[in-house]
């Protein structure tokens, strides 16, 4: 055979050697990565545990409201309410009433129970409340000068949704509710409007707190009751039990 030939063979047994060995490694290489990537998936999963459905305390707290919602009709109130204003007598409005306010808000009416009304007439013989305003969706009031003061959500008479109080046309407070029960992200602002605290509540259970240093840099952490993490205002840690 002559010497350009044998090169030639040489060449081609090399070349094929070399793809057998890349094909080995690249398929080493994926193995390795995806064990590395499922190991992270693995951490994430831990650290982030997938968030569960529906609690079924809260799932029986509004096939209860829907019962009461069924077949009623939804009716809108948009109006400036002031002292002296009539009203009917026949009819209660629940919570508060904001005076100089203008307040709207969706809503159902509904027959006082028996039971009720027996008890109102204990109180107030000649009481001829028959009749209960139930709200039912976005309630929002303005305050006299025409700032934000209220927003409320609702689901058949019950909190559903954020409510925020403001206070002086800055935020004061905020809480989340899920048909009736705390549930979720509360906060808390200084008159200035800077976060004051930050709490998580599950089935109006707080599950973690946190509250916040004047310039806004966090301070303690704590997970159901328990202190986690402690910094000053620089943000450097501070010892804790």
């Amino acid at each position: 055979m002559e010497e350009g030939g044998v090169k030639t063979m040489f060449l081609k047994q090399w070349l094929i050697a070399a793809v057998v060995l890349a094909s080995v490694l690249a398929v080493y290489g994926a193995a390795i990565l995806n064990s590395g990537l499922r190991a992270e998936d693995r951490k994430a999963a831990e650290s982030h545990p997938p968030e569960e459905g529906p609690a079924p305390q809260a799932e029986a707290r509004r096939d209860e409201l829907d019962k009461r919602l069924l077949g009623k009709q939804i009716l809108f109130f948009d109006a400036t309410v002031k002292e002296g204003d009539p009203t009917d007598p026949t009819t209660q409005t629940p919570g508060a009433t904001y005076l100089n306010c203008r307040d709207s808000y969706t809503y159902f009416v509904e027959a006082i129970p028996d039971e009720w009304r027996s008890g109102i007439s204990r109180l107030s013989a000649k009481s001829p409340l028959k009749y209960r305003k139930v709200f039912h969706g976005l309630r929002v009031v303005y305050d006299e000068k025409g700032r934000l003061y209220r927003i409320e959500n609702y689901y058949a008479g019950d909190l559903h949704g954020q409510l925020v109080a403001f206070r002086d046309g800055k935020r004061w407070y905020e809480i989340t509710y899920r048909y009736g029960n705390r549930d979720g992200v509360s906060r808390n602002y200084t008159p200035a409007g800077k976060l004051l605290l930050e709490e998580e509540f599950r089935e109006e259970k707080r599950v973690s707190s946190r509250d916040f240093h004047d310039n806004g840099q966090p301070d303690t952490w704590a997970v159901s009751g328990v202190i986690r993490d402690k910094r000053d205002e620089e943000g450097r840690p501070v010892p804790h039990r």
